[in-house]
């Protein structure tokens, strides 16, 4: 209706796609009217823009929104942090959002906002971190942290801060597989020493950035 006709006045997109886009995230967010509009053009421009396939993009960010409660308000701007991630490390959008659903539990219980998850994500695949290793070894990581009594971000800051100070590797790993087990340890360790927590940088982009997906398109 009346969406669709604002849709495809505003956006270049072929007729299905639209169709596809309000439809999609009509089902699954319930969103309709002008909200509807405010989040589907964000999204064939995205898609667009990043050559993705709008169904999948529709799939994997509407997951997203509800795994991180995500407002209706919200989406428009949360697509804009996810499109910088993305220009910012190379990382496509389907695989930053499957990502920050998948680990997304362990991650808010440690502390991690989604802006941060998304630096994460983004700096790991951008520098060839095994992201499904080191992430398990923080899932088993949090259960210790809970077992001691340890609040899990304060705990995660205090280990990388003694890994990433340990006089030597064997030391830092040592202190990493107590942490995080015999498998993702060693990992871990790498990753803390290498700055591949330091996400500082990379959330002011995510965050702050001027890319915007309107200005690129």
């Amino acid at each position: 209706g009346r969406v669709f006709d604002r849709v495809v006045q505003n956006v270049p997109t072929s007729f299905g796609n639209a169709s596809e886009a309000i439809a999609g995230l009509n089902q699954r967010t319930h969103l309709t009217g002008p909200a509807l509009q405010r989040v589907a053009e964000p999204m064939l421009e995205l898609t667009r823009l990043t050559g993705g396939e709008i169904s999948g993009n529709v799939q994997s960010l509407t997951r997203l929104f509800g795994d991180w409660n995500v407002a209706g308000a919200q989406m428009p701007a949360t697509l804009d942090e996810v499109f910088r991630a993305s220009q910012a490390t190379g990382t496509g959008v389907d695989a930053l959002a499957q990502s920050a659903v998948q680990f997304g539990a362990p991650l808010r219980q440690m502390g991690f906002s989604l802006e941060e998850s998304l630096a994460l994500f983004g700096k790991f695949e951008a520098e060839g971190v095994n992201t499904s290793t080191v992430l398990a070894g923080m899932r088993r990581g949090l259960a210790n942290f809970a077992q001691d009594g340890e609040a899990p971000a304060e705990a995660l800051r205090r280990v990388t801060d003694e890994i990433k100070n340990a006089g030597s590797v064997a030391d830092a790993n040592r202190l990493a597989i107590e942490v995080f087990g015999t498998r993702a340890g060693p990992d871990m360790a790498a990753a803390i020493r290498e700055g591949r927590f330091e996400l500082d940088d990379m959330v002011n982009t995510i965050e702050n950035g001027s890319d915007t997906i309107s200005r690129a398109s």
